[in-house]
């Protein structure tokens, strides 16, 4: 999970947050395509939130 969220932090300063195609996760925030980005998606998945 360590390595999700540097690549995460990583992608994210290199796209604009601003782009109509981002929304921010329910969860955590972050810039998404969808209601929840891809590490809460999977921490919902295992039930971890």
């Amino acid at each position: 999970m360590t390595a999700y969220e540097e690549l995460a932090g990583l992608t994210a300063d290199e796209h604009c947050v601003d782009d109509p195609g981002y929304e921010a996760c329910s969860e955590c925030g972050s810039p998404t395509t969808g209601d929840l980005c891809r590490r809460c998606g999977l921490l919902a998945a295992i039930g971890l939130i």
